[in-house]
């Protein structure tokens, strides 16, 4: 190859490699302004969407959660005071010891406690009690029960008639009553506040009692 040919060669080579270059640094500067920045906002926009809270799995803001206690509450002594409850027709005062078990079948087990006969339903989450086959006491310590707090009673229904206590190796409960006229009493059973839990809510062995006086 002759000194021009190989001056004219190199020229070429050189051209060659400056627009290998320059392709190059096109290609990252459309990546970059375009597709690239597209797929970093995809990312900061799949961030914030998973960082808000799931709005279907949300609990209710505190100022409608209180009034859905609240109505709760209202509603659970507004029928105490017919001796009534939500499970079903049952009355307390009134319904047969018959009439519960046509309705709920066999307890799952039963006591005898000052005169009165005390029938577990452990699948229901409730208690009755009875005298004479006649329902006296239906306690109950499902789900919705258990949602409410103490200071939830005390500023829906005010305070107590009557506060007892009941303490053992295992519990130390407090029991706010309330009178229910004409014929019964609602009792609220929870843990005892404390200064290490000074609102307490029901827990599986707690709940209420509608008592027939």
């Amino acid at each position: 190859m002759s000194r021009k040919n190989k001056k004219k060669f190199l020229y070429l080579k050189w051209l060659l490699s400056i627009g290998i270059v320059s392709f190059i640094v096109f290609i990252g500067i459309y990546l970059a302004a375009g597709n690239g920045k597209m797929g970093i906002g995809d990312n900061l926009q799949e961030d914030t969407q998973s960082s808000k809270p799931n709005s279907s799995v949300m609990e209710p803001e505190n100022p409608s959660n209180k009034e859905e206690i609240s109505d709760r509450i209202e509603r659970i002594y507004s029928l105490a005071k017919e001796g009534k409850t939500d499970y079903g027709t049952f009355v307390v005062g009134k319904t047969s010891h018959n009439e519960v078990t046509d309705i709920l079948g066999e307890p799952s087990s039963k006591t005898a406690s000052n005169h009165s006969i005390y029938e577990d339903y452990d699948r229901q989450y409730i208690t009755i009690g009875y005298q004479n086959d006649t329902v006296t006491d239906f306690r109950t310590r499902n789900e919705e029960v258990k949602k409410v707090h103490y200071n939830d009673i005390i500023q829906t229904l005010g305070k107590a008639d009557q506060v007892s206590y009941y303490k053992d190796d295992n519990y130390n409960q407090i029991i706010l009553s309330y009178d229910a006229p004409p014929s019964y009493r609602l009792r609220w059973v929870l843990d005892k506040p404390d200064e290490s839990n000074k609102n307490p809510k029901k827990k599986s062995i707690n709940g209420i009692s509608f008592l027939y006086l």
